[in-house]
């Protein structure tokens, strides 16, 4: 990596795109405004996406504009201007990896970030743990349920969504 001016590092085109991606995938399955060339916009959940040729094509699921709703809108990217984030994910992958690991005294080589699918894999992938809760049996799955448990509800009385 080189330095810029700044003394920062600056990240490469390929780094940069991943993260693209990476920020992209952890959008799916959450609320999203869209807006359009034309200027309308679609609200609802974003269930698919491809980035090809640079342009984010979107499945919206329970789509509203304006007055409309729609139970399904497929969203040409090349007329996309702007996806919008509308609610924020109580779920943070990096952070309860680092939770897990301080916690539970694990080391860091047994919990692994799936950032493109914002989940948490422990133990070689025998518990994955999202938003949605935990899967996995066994002592060390109870053991992180609990965690996982503590760590959402602390999450929504934070975000006041209890």
């Amino acid at each position: 990596m080189s330095h810029g001016i700044s003394g920062r590092r600056s990240v490469g085109m390929a780094e940069a795109k991943r993260r693209l991606h990476v920020k992209f995938a952890s959008m799916v399955e959450q609320k999203v405004r869209v807006r359009l060339v034309n200027g309308n916009e679609y609200v609802g959940k974003l269930v698919g996406l491809s980035l090809e040729e640079g342009f984010p094509h979107l499945i919206i699921e329970g789509a509203r504009s304006g007055e409309n709703a729609f139970p399904l809108v497929f969203v040409n990217g090349r007329y996309v201007t702007e996806v919008v984030l509308e609610e924020i994910p109580l779920f943070d992958p990096d952070e309860f990896a680092e939770l897990v690991i301080q916690r539970m005294r694990l080391p860091p080589t047994q919990v692994r970030v799936l950032a493109d699918i914002g989940k948490v894999a422990i133990a070689g992938g025998r518990i994955i743990v999202s938003e949605d809760g935990v899967e996995g049996s066994g002592m060390l799955a109870n053991q992180v349920h609990s965690l996982w448990v503590e760590y959402m509800n602390k999450k929504k009385e934070l975000l006041g969504t209890k």
